[in-house]
């Protein structure tokens, strides 16, 4: 069992809002039916809410740019190798600051922007310094 299936909230708002309609042929029957299917490989861009936990966020591959509202655990953005974007809404629950900052600057980040707790905007090179 991966992460991201152990996060069962993740994983099934995955499989309802970004699963695919394939055909399979059955040879038995001389027609085909339809059955969904979760690529996780091809999720580009990802907009969360209503999540809680992102625990195995890092197994969407070619995840670049993620929107997120009410998570006050941001750290498994961390492990996200291929994000060029993140916008958070940040919870009214303490945030690790540090954690902000090590997203931020990771290598691929283009724009990084966090809203709410008293942060309008912030940009990466902001987070390098805030807090």
């Amino acid at each position: 069992m991966s992460a991201l299936t152990e996060n069962e909230e993740l994983y099934n708002y995955l499989q309802q809002n970004y699963s695919t309609t394939h055909y399979r042929f059955e040879r038995l029957f001389g027609h085909s039916f339809p059955y969904k299917k979760l690529d996780l490989g091809s999720i580009k861009e990802l907009k969360l809410k209503g999540i809680h936990s992102l625990s195995g966020i890092e197994e969407l591959k070619g995840l670049e740019k993620i929107e997120v509202s009410d998570v006050s655990d941001l750290s498994p953005l961390e492990k996200c190798s291929n994000l060029t974007g993140v916008k958070c809404h940040l919870s009214d629950q303490p945030i690790d600051v540090e954690s902000l900052k090590r997203i931020s600057s990771l290598e691929s980040i283009q724009k990084a922007e966090f809203y709410g707790r008293g942060v309008k905007s912030i940009s990466s090179d902001q987070a390098m310094q805030f807090g």
